[in-house]
């Protein structure tokens, strides 16, 4: 993030543009920088961004082409510590990350919290309109989402606590159904989840209840004809339900 401040220089609380800054990749490709920024030094609410990847590998395993714009909505503490909370609203353009297995790309509009003031517990927040990510010729579309988590870091192992909201649709799953959680998703370390409860529901007010009932068992309670009644239920593996397989 440094590089993208030090563009020029100016007092806080007046306006600097820039654009058409060039800054070379560790491991080839560019990114080009423009934008308006009140302080060069440091972010500043109201600061836009604008960052054009080509082909920009830094040497972490992927490469990122496309187009990223941000605008800082809201700022507390000093972002170039460790203890801040920092909001960005973001549009992505046709960004494209790709590795050796191949490449994933997002379109849509996308609000980043990262949240560190009550540190060590770090909680992250991603909500929009409408983002669509796609990968392999399949694609998924989530839409007025808002996804929470928080990790508390102070413990060993770490406590994870989850929680999502939204609409999703696409053509990797043959139609759109709205989801929310019901029940906190919980979990430790590395671990799956223990507990948390997800409800889906579908066409027809057709509904589909997850359970979590430990780290190995997961209950499906299916309401296929909406009436409120659960007509089937179903006990599986976390793994197995989130398409993870165990040698």
């Amino acid at each position: 993030m440094p590089a993208l401040l030090k563009v020029g220089s100016g007092e806080a609380g007046s306006e600097v543009p820039f654009s058409g800054i060039v800054e070379p990749c560790a491991a080839g490709g560019t990114i080009t920088l423009s934008g308006d920024v009140a302080d060069p030094n440091t972010l500043t609410v109201g600061d836009t961004i604008t960052a054009v990847f080509d082909n920009c590998d830094e040497n972490d395993g992927y490469v990122i082409d496309g187009e990223l714009e941000l605008i800082v909505a809201a700022i507390n503490g000093d972002p170039l510590t460790d203890v801040f909370l920092i909001t960005l609203d973001m549009q992505l353009t046709n960004l494209v990350v790709s590795d050796a297995s191949g490449g994933a790309t997002a379109d849509g509009d996308m609000t980043l919290t990262l949240d560190t003031l009550d540190f060590p517990v770090i909680a992250t927040a991603l909500s929009g309109d409408e983002l669509q990510l796609s990968e392999a010729g399949l694609s998924v579309t989530f839409q007025n989402y808002d996804h929470t988590l928080e990790i508390d870091t102070g413990l060993v192992p770490q406590t994870v606590l989850a929680e999502v909201f939204g609409r999703i649709g696409g053509n990797a799953l043959g139609g759109t159904v709205d989801y929310e959680t019901v029940t906190p998703i919980q979990a430790t370390g590395d671990n799956p989840p223990y507990v948390g409860e997800i409800l889906i529901t579908g066409a027809d007010d057709s509904q589909v209840r997850i359970v979590i009932v430990s780290e190995k068992l997961v209950r499906l309670e299916i309401d296929e004809d909406g009436d409120g009644v659960v007509d089937e239920f179903i006990d599986t593996t976390w793994d197995a339900l989130s398409g993870e397989t165990t040698g």
